[in-house]
């Protein structure tokens, strides 16, 4: 099923489940740059967790849709400032469900970037930020949040092949001074990059 219209804001904050994943089509960049600035705001921290977690499966509509590989505005976005940030909040929230909608997210969008050959220009938004902000919510303590960040982070490295990827993975397994779990996920990437990887 096709949507071209993502569901307003009063919407996702009235009720308390969320929207339905489906396939959202842009017409052009311009479509795309507004729709995806409006993303961004939706996934601001400050706004209530219902219209985060829309904002978060409105994405994955757009990947389905095609918005990967074939709107230079997407990937402007991804690699903005401000979605790194956003990113980073999602990981770091309370909320068990956003950071699973985030994992989620994440990785459909891995899927459609590995398909569509762009790695190159996505390897600095998957290394330095999810990866990142991943390693840091396993060493949460709530077991939910843990499960989720495990398998965005394992799922991630299975299908996106890069040297920075593997570089990220492990520099820190490597550091004596690292937190023994984090030290213990990076040996598990590292097992599922060598069994994966060709």
């Amino acid at each position: 099923r096709v949507s071209k219209e993502r569901p307003g804001p009063g919407e996702a904050e009235a009720g308390e489940e969320l929207p339905e994943v489906t396939a959202i089509e842009i017409a052009n960049d311009a479509k795309m740059s507004k729709e995806m600035l409006q993303l961004i705001r939706d996934l601001d921290k400050k706004k209530q967790w219902v219209l985060r977690g829309s904002a978060l499966r409105r994405l994955q509509g757009l990947v389905i849709g095609g918005a990967v590989g074939k709107f230079p505005a997407f990937l402007k976005a991804i690699k903005s400032t401000e979605f790194a940030g956003a990113t980073k909040d999602l990981f770091s929230d309370l909320r068990s469900q956003l950071v699973k909608e985030a994992s989620d997210a994440i990785l459909r969008m891995a899927k459609a970037v590995v398909d569509a050959g762009v790695m190159k220009e996505y390897d600095q938004y998957f290394t330095d930020v999810v990866l990142v902000e991943g390693f840091r919510a396993v060493c949460k303590a709530n077991s939910t949040i843990v499960l989720s960040a495990d398998a965005c982070l394992k799922g991630l490295v299975h299908g996106f092949h890069s040297l920075r990827m593997l570089r990220g993975v492990v520099e820190p397994m490597c550091d004596s001074k690292a937190n023994s779990r984090l030290r213990l996920q990076c040996a598990q990437l590292l097992t599922i990059i060598l069994e994966s990887w060709s």
